[in-house]
C-alpha cells in the first residue's frame, strides 16, 4: 500500500489577512462539490462557501457570518477552489 498523503498547503492573503488552504484528497473533494451544484450543475453559492470553509480554509477557521464583506468572501472562496481544482474557477463554472 502507499504511505499516507501528506495534505499540500497554500497560504493566500485576501484583504491583508493571512489564510491557510488545505487541499483535500480527490475523493473528498468531489464530495464537497456535489453538494453545492445544484440539479442543473449550477452553482449554490452559499453552499459552496460553507463547504469550502469547513474543508478547505484550514486557519483561521471562518464562517460565511464572520464576513462583514462579500467581495473578501468571494476573493477567498475563489482561491480556495483554484487551489483544490486547478484552473481558473469563476461563479459560473
Amino acid at each position: 500500500m502507499t504511505e499516507a498523503k501528506k495534505f499540500e498547503q497554500k497560504t493566500v492573503t485576501v484583504a491583508d489577512k493571512e489564510y491557510v488552504l488545505q487541499k483535500l484528497p480527490t475523493r473528498k473533494a468531489l464530495e464537497i462539490k456535489q453538494k453545492w451544484l445544484d440539479a442543473n450543475g449550477q452553482i449554490i453559492e452559499l453552499e459552496m462557501y460553507d463547504q469550502v470553509l469547513e474543508h478547505i480554509v484550514v486557519n483561521p477557521k471562518k464562517t460565511v457570518d464572520d464576513f462583514d464583506d462579500i467581495s473578501e468572501l468571494n476573493k477567498l472562496g475563489t482561491q480556495a477552489v483554484n487551489f483544490q481544482f486547478g484552473g481558473k474557477f469563476t461563479k459560473n463554472n
